[in-house]
């Protein structure tokens, strides 16, 4: 099904690039790349909606949600950072 968020993600970001004030479109698009793994740019949608919309509940979900991931995996990366640069593998 990855072809098809690809696909949804592609139609959004035309519809956008016709209307940038069009939410569905966004919410759309983040939602495709979530799934795609593209979390920075589905962050950056939902970020937008909430410019656009700033009550907008799923946008504030799926952000606060984003959001704890990306503190999560640079949580990780230093620690990992830390545990390869002391040579303290074994903490991986």
């Amino acid at each position: 099904f990855r072809w098809r968020y690809g696909a949804v993600e592609q139609d959004c970001t035309d519809a956008i690039a016709l209307d940038p004030t069009y939410i569905k479109a966004y919410m759309r698009r983040g939602t495709a790349r979530r799934k795609l793994d593209k979390k920075k740019e589905a962050l950056g949608d939902f970020r937008q909606i909430l410019k656009l919309d700033p009550d907008d509940k799923m946008a504030q979900r799926e952000t606060a949600a984003l959001e704890q991931v990306d503190i999560m995996i640079k949580t990780r990366m230093k620690y990992i950072g830390f545990a390869i640069s002391t040579g303290d593998e074994t903490k991986l």
